[in-house]
């Protein structure tokens, strides 16, 4: 429906082109498409095939969100299996699904593949999965046609073989028949619930087959085509029509980044303060103007005023029965420092009978620290979001604990005074900022989930409800929020599950109910599938509508590329980290994310991090102060630099690929050039180079600029992108090659 609305949104641009000129645009579109076709390669299409076969990691869609469905590696690939097992994955990969959550999606979770049928006929559906007693049964459809239900899930004869020494058995099932016609068509298949009351599928390959199949493990029988080499074909045809602007919010994309984390400055750039000023001439080299920080309330509030508590007497009582003298608050504090056994036992004494203090806001280390920081950001240019966690010991429900910090406070009018002052002096100190304030981290996962009459969240398990001390602590926090700035921005929950388990859904709930202030909600992912991405954004936004909050922002603001599960397969699992987040597939991963999140009209995001003290992390550099130079540049810091390149105004592209493949285009504002950004990510490689034929219509006789970002070119540590070719001069077809894991970008001059 959104590609139909652009589809129709573009019409009034065309308006402004005489119908000659439209008839000759199409003619020369047609001409060019067909010309390029994959339907007119007919090397595909043996004249004695008898099987496709497809793999089951190339689904072309599904509606799984984070941790629900992974690619795993087979076992064979790892260097201590090999020589030792046979291989037991086809192509060496599984598509493993393991849910307990109900369906969010109106279709439930479903996976979808692409096929490309050669010739008509009817064809039986077999399926290599792993068979064992959490096994969902299964509906699937080709196209719009019949569901056919899947329920008696039965191996064929001879077709078991173990995957390891766990004894996983992986059998060939047959699915039934089906009637298709010549050409392309959907497979879809929607996992159904498992007698355990969930949805539980591991599938390996499937096979459509015009003739009789007899199973053979992962070995293919002959006459058998491969689905993923039809669909990746190595030339993808991509048309420009410079004349197409697009209607949507492009203009309001920004780059974020986090590069301001607290722990991390305090122990480093006191030490070499002339880094910072490094760190922000790099962070606008990439025009970063989004970012996030952590308030944290126990260091701004770190002592109280004792002596303005009504229960005065009673705290200077205590400190006297065990002989010590107390005037006033630096008394007790010197006290407590002095005395460490005394500590938990004071702290005890004021849980217990629940005294309140005031704490006034005064100028501290940690404020100091936080205004060096801030100067450089005080301009119109740079959004901030200022995420507030952290409970002073002194408001803390459980205060004798090691980690008070994460439980909820004692008193919430107390911590909604905290939030007054706090967002109070921000604000007025910083008036060129645009704040946006979030109400803690990640909540789900902290410890004050673990109070009376809540689920007690325990390892490896997520609380599904009843989060009424998150709720409580957003209302305070809200309260004192809107005395001290009633236009502020506020919202939550920073959630690294709330996307997967219903915790988003619930507050979302909340704050209608509760006539509560939303202005924005945001989560974390880390993944290395884009589609989970879109999942999560169509997710988050079906549930606003469907609740009735309308202008409710969507942000994510941390994400990442998620690490495969390999350690304790491959030894040398470190290796194979540094390989993916230093290298080129991690900045290919950053293209297809950026544009997943434009094309779901999500423009606001921030990448976690900007830099990092390790070669194994996410950073876009790495920094390290024993080393000259300090910060080493990644590949993926360069994908950001070519995304700071495009300019405001997007016009329509066409790619007859969508697999593994995208491209995103822009047109200055005196319409003399236009940038083309083209990635191709491909984790698992299945092709190695592709040819890309660029077609810009009604336009001839030009020259681009081509920056390049793969295997061989802007590696690690490069100072800039590397450009390929300046001024190449072309007639009508751009034509290139672009090997997986790869980011381009034509600087066409009109």
């Amino acid at each position: 429906m959104f590609s139909l609305f652009l589809r129709c949104s573009v019409l009034s641009f065309i308006l402004t082109i005489s119908i000659v000129c439209n008839a000759d645009i199409r003619k020369e579109k047609e001409s060019f498409l067909i010309n390029n076709s994959k339907a007119t390669n007919k090397s595909f299409y043996p004249e004695d095939f008898k099987f496709l076969w497809v793999e089951a990691e190339d689904a072309i869609d599904h509606s799984f969100h984070q941790l629900q469905a992974r690619i795993i590696p087979d076992l064979f690939e790892s260097p201590q299996m090999k020589g030792k097992r046979k291989r037991t994955l086809s192509n060496g990969h599984l598509f493993y699904i393991e849910v307990k959550e109900e369906p969010w999606h109106k279709e439930g979770y479903y996976i979808k593949y692409e096929v490309i049928i050669p010739k008509e006929g009817n064809y039986s559906l077999y399926v290599r999965e792993v068979l064992s007693h959490k096994t969902s049964p299964v509906k699937w459809r080709f196209d719009r046609g019949r569901w056919k239900i899947v329920k008696d899930l039965k191996r064929l004869p001879n077709a078991r073989d173990s995957q390891n020494r766990r004894k996983i058995k992986i059998e060939w099932v047959n699915y039934g028949n089906v009637l298709l016609s010549k050409g392309r068509h959907v497979l879809q298949l929607v996992i159904e619930k498992n007698r355990n009351s969930g949805y539980s599928k591991q599938i390996d390959a499937f096979v459509l087959a015009k003739d009789k199949f007899t199973p053979n493990g992962i070995f293919k029988p002959e006459g058998t085509i491969e689905i993923t080499n039809l669909l990746l074909e190595k030339t993808v045809n991509i048309t420009l029509n410079p004349d197409k602007e697009m209607t949507d919010a492009f203009h309001k994309f920004r780059i974020g980044v986090s590069f301001l984390m607290e722990w991390y400055e305090e122990f480093v750039h006191p030490k070499r303060p002339e880094l910072y000023k490094e760190v922000f001439k790099i962070m606008d080299n990439i025009d970063v103007s989004f970012t996030r920080y952590t308030l944290f309330l126990n260091r701004i509030f770190p002592v109280p005023d004792f002596s303005s508590s009504p229960q005065w007497d009673r705290v200077k009582n205590w400190f006297e029965r065990r002989g010590v003298e107390v005037k006033n608050n630096e008394d007790i504090f010197k006290s407590l420092k002095e005395k460490n056994s005394l500590q938990r036992a004071f702290y005890k004494f004021i849980e217990r009978e629940n005294i309140i203090f005031k704490a006034p806001l005064k100028t501290n280390n940690y404020l100091d620290r936080i205004n060096k920081y801030y100067v450089p950001l005080n301009s119109n240019k740079f959004k901030l979001i200022q995420c507030v966690m952290g409970i002073p010991r002194w408001l803390s429900s459980n205060s004798s604990h090691k980690r008070f910090l994460t439980f909820p406070p004692k008193d919430y009018s107390a911590y909604a005074k905290l939030w007054e002052l706090t967002v109070a002096y921000f604000t007025s100190k910083y008036p060129n900022i645009e704040q946006y304030w979030e109400v803690h981290n990640e909540p789900e996962v902290y410890e004050y989930l673990r109070i009376i009459g809540e689920n007690i969240r325990v390892p490896g398990s997520y609380r599904k409800e009843k989060f009424q001390s998150y709720f409580r602590m957003y209302d305070a926090a809200l309260e004192g929020a809107i005395k001290a700035n009633p236009k502020i921005k506020i919202g939550g929950p920073a959630s690294c599950t709330s996307v997967r388990d219903n915790y988003i859904e619930s507050f979302i709930n909340h704050c209608r109910n509760e006539n509560k202030k939303l202005d924005f909600i945001s989560w974390h992912i880390y993944n290395e599938q884009p589609i989970i991405l879109k999942n999560q954004i169509q997710k988050v936004q079906s549930l606003l509508d469907r609740y009735g909050l309308k202008n409710v922002e969507l942000i994510v603001d941390e994400w990442a590329i998620g690490f495969p599960t390999i350690e304790g397969i491959d030894p040398n699992w470190r290796k194979s980290i540094s390989r993916i987040v230093n290298g080129n597939i991690n900045a290919a991963f950053a293209a297809a994310c950026l544009q997943t999140m434009i094309e779901n009209e999500l423009y606001q995001s921030i990448y976690f991090s900007l830099r990092m003290s390790t070669g194994y992390g996410s950073g876009l550099i790495i920094e390290d102060i024993h080393k000259s130079p300090v910060y080493t540049k990644k590949p993926i810091y360069y994908t950001f630099k070519l995304f700071s390149m495009l300019n405001n105004k997007r016009i329509e592209v066409e790619i007859d690929s969508k697999q593994n493949i995208g491209a995103i285009a822009t047109k200055s504002d005196d319409a003399k050039q236009i940038n083309l950004l083209i990635w191709n990510y491909d984790p698992i490689e299945r092709m190695k180079e592709r040819n890309i034929r660029i077609k810009l219509l009604g336009i001839k006789n030009i020259k681009y600029d081509h920056y390049l970002i793969d295997s061989n070119h802007t590696l690690l540590g490069a100072e800039e992108l590397d450009m390929v070719g300046k001024d190449v001069t072309f007639d009508s077809v751009i034509e290139l090659e672009l090997e997986s894991n790869s980011v381009t970008l034509l600087r066409i001059k009109l």
